[in-house]
């Protein structure tokens, strides 16, 4: 299932970097945990998905008993008592219940996250919030965009969970958690753990982290106590950001492999389709050898854009004033 941030269009950049001698691979904020699936790993690794928001976690736990979500989804869908039963045969009716449907769930309290995992009712009407909206982010003013061309995006969702490959991979996930990063990292933190980190990112004044599915802020604060947090693991691990002055103060180059990749993203507007360049920044705390200089992406040493100087920072940022000096400089 997509998701908002999700990291399935760079599984070229980000796979081949994944260590093979490992015992566990995590992800602290799993979302789509797309790398998971777009990456192999031996029998024997433990495989730990984690996200604060609990409805994607429930849907990651019911996955895993995927014959039962199954059952339960085809109840909601085709049972005249279930939640999203229509009995529209017109196809331009059809669009327009379902259009009217997800406005009233997504007007609905899934903010609510005090609920039992699994639960499989809540996960089969979640999923369907999850695939009408645009951008698969509904937690926004995101629009319905349920259909391609005359078909439910749901139903997709529906037969990716009756494809056998990816019921392999739901059977091998070992742990679904809802903690968060820090006590996550602090309890699976070991020499033979490998995690890829995948935070909300941080843009000046950003109320991203409601986009994600929670009503915790993801803000200066907390990007400052994870990079503090990295530096002090055990465990070997890979973090996906975009370029801010105060990675460099954290993760310096000449301690940390830094790798980038340029790519085009859509506007964060939603009310046009412009795209934009970026730059990707993938940071290990670990030198991958072989991995990356055979197959992998070309490290570079130096960022293509103009970094800004640091110097005397305070990177406690204790005053709300301060961080807008910051960000502006």
């Amino acid at each position: 299932m997509s998701y908002f941030g999700g990291k399935s269009k760079f599984d070229d950049f980000i796979v081949p970097v994944i260590p093979k001698n490992i015992n566990r691979y995590v992800e602290p904020f799993a979302g789509s945990f797309a790398i998971y699936f777009l990456a192999d790993f031996n029998d024997d690794v433990e495989i730990v998905f984690n996200d604060l928001n609990r409805d994607q976690a429930n849907i990651f736990e019911c996955s895993k008993n995927y014959n039962k979500y199954l059952e339960r989804i085809k109840f909601h869908l085709e049972d005249p008592n279930g939640d999203l039963f229509c009995k529209e045969t017109d196809k331009e009716l059809r669009k327009q219940f379902y259009k009217e449907l997800y406005y009233t769930y997504k007007k609905s309290d899934f903010s609510n996250q005090k609920f039992n995992i699994p639960d499989y009712d809540r996960a089969a009407v979640y999923a369907y919030l999850s695939t009408s909206a645009f951008n698969s982010c509904h937690f926004t003013a995101a629009g319905f965009s349920g259909f391609n061309k005359d078909r439910m995006k749901y139903l997709t969702f529906i037969k990716k969970l009756e494809n056998k490959e990816l019921q392999e991979k739901f059977e091998s996930i070992n742990i679904v958690e809802t903690l968060g990063f820090k006590e996550l990292i602090e309890k699976y933190d070991s020499e033979d753990t490998f995690m890829y980190l995948d935070p909300p990112y941080y843009e000046k004044k950003d109320k991203r982290s409601g986009w994600y599915g929670t009503k915790d802020e993801f803000g200066q604060e907390e990007h400052v106590e994870l990079l503090k947090l990295l530096r002090t693991t055990k465990c070997k691990w890979a973090l996906s950001y975009y370029y801010f002055p105060i990675l460099e103060e954290y993760l310096p180059k000449d301690q940390y492999v830094w790798l980038e990749r340029d790519f085009f993203r859509s506007s964060a507007s939603f009310s046009d389709n412009k795209e934009t360049k970026g730059t990707e920044l993938l940071i290990l705390n670990y030198n991958p050898g072989d991995v990356i200089n055979n197959k992998g992406p070309k490290i570079k040493t130096e960022p293509k854009r103009e970094n800004p100087k640091i110097e005397n920072i305070d990177v406690e940022f204790k005053v709300e004033e301060e961080i807008d000096d910051f960000w502006n400089s």
